[in-house]
């Protein structure tokens, strides 16, 4: 199924305007961006969990996983600094594979600790390489990949790292759809629709989960409605706002 990249680009102001998401995003990006250590991890933990509503089953717990794995996860998460979703090279692809399983695992191990948190906070902690993962974007990826899987409501790290793989895939996927022009342009718009005074340079994978999320609380509401859903249609990559189109391109997820 192809991406309507016109809807991406209004989920993206959508969320932009919203009253109060906006605001925890700014918060977010202020903690990732001092020196980053043990304690601005903890405080990114707490933080995810209370902007994003993940709802670790015990906070505490997951903190204390996170302190007793925080040189590990720290260690992990910078070797992908220089990586930027979508990759092409087979080796870098299965390179963040592995760093952002084994991160879940260190966090998740046990079952005290939603999946939902955890994957958050590992995009937060490398946000060009590990996207997120909650059950609104996995809506919207069951939509577009034509499939029907079931979102995991009872955590452990080996299904979080089979659900999150599932995503990181999907997200890799689609945004190679679009040209490298088109990745900045979006880029750029949703920087140029955030808050005056508060606008923060995202990544092309955060900019992406935006859309997955309002697209996904959509479906959710139409699915409680008894109604059909969103349908993705095919549109311009050429696709910000009023702006000319030069033709479509498509690509299949």
């Amino acid at each position: 199924m192809t991406i309507d990249w016109q809807r991406v680009y209004d989920r993206v102001r959508e969320f932009n305007m919203a009253q109060r998401a906006p605001w925890e995003d700014f918060l977010l990006h202020e903690l990732r961006w001092t020196p980053y250590g043990r304690a601005e991890l903890l405080r990114l933990t707490v933080a995810v969990d209370t902007a994003w509503n993940a709802r670790a089953v015990k906070l505490g717990n997951a903190c204390q996983r996170v302190n007793q794995h925080a040189p590990q996860i720290l260690a992990a998460t910078r070797q992908l600094h220089h990586l930027h979703l979508p990759l092409d090279n087979d080796p870098d692809i299965a390179h963040v594979e592995a760093v952002g399983t084994s991160v879940l695992k260190m966090i998740v191990g046990g079952g005290c600790t939603a999946g939902v948190l955890a994957m958050k906070l590992i995009h937060w902690s490398q946000p060009s390489a590990l996207p997120a993962l909650d059950s609104k974007a996995w809506l919207v990826i069951n939509q577009l990949t034509g499939q029907n899987k079931t979102f995991p409501t009872e955590w452990s790290g080996e299904k979080c790292a089979t659900a999150w793989t599932r995503a990181f895939r999907f997200y890799n996927d689609a945004l190679s759809l679009l040209a490298p022009q088109d990745q900045s342009d979006l880029v750029q718009y949703d920087a140029d629709t955030q808050p005056a005074g508060y606008r923060r340079g995202n990544t092309l994978v955060r900019v992406f989960d935006k859309y997955l999320w309002l697209e996904g609380v959509a479906l959710s509401k139409a699915g409680a409605q008894g109604t059909s859903g969103i349908t993705a249609s095919t549109a311009s990559v050429d696709h910000a706002p009023n702006k000319p189109t030069d033709g479509a391109r498509e690509g299949t997820v």
